[in-house]
């Protein structure tokens, strides 16, 4: 992957196994990341597999336009900008 360092990456359906290997990568090459999902639990353990300081996640419904705003509002709170925004939620 190419360097990601200092981006800032958002990423929904962020408790799922597929989402746990893409902030794999995006951490790997620099990026800060976001997991964002419904399954708080999931999300502390995907959060804590991941490790770092530069993952954190936020719980919301990605249909929710109230809980879209907190999970933004969130990322331009912890990283201060975002520059990737990965739609993985869904069933």
């Amino acid at each position: 992957m190419t360097t990601v360092t200092g981006k800032s990456v958002i990423l929904t359906g962020g408790a799922g196994e597929i989402a746990r290997e893409i902030a794999r990568q995006f951490l790997a090459g620099g990026a800060q990341v976001l997991l964002v999902d419904l399954n708080e639990s999931a999300l502390q353990e995907a959060v804590q597999a991941l490790g770092g300081e530069r993952v954190d996640y936020c719980v919301a419904d990605v249909t929710s336009e109230e809980d879209t705003q907190a999970y933004v509002s969130k990322a331009l709170e912890v990283f201060g900008r975002i520059d990737v925004l990965l739609a993985n939620a869904g069933i």
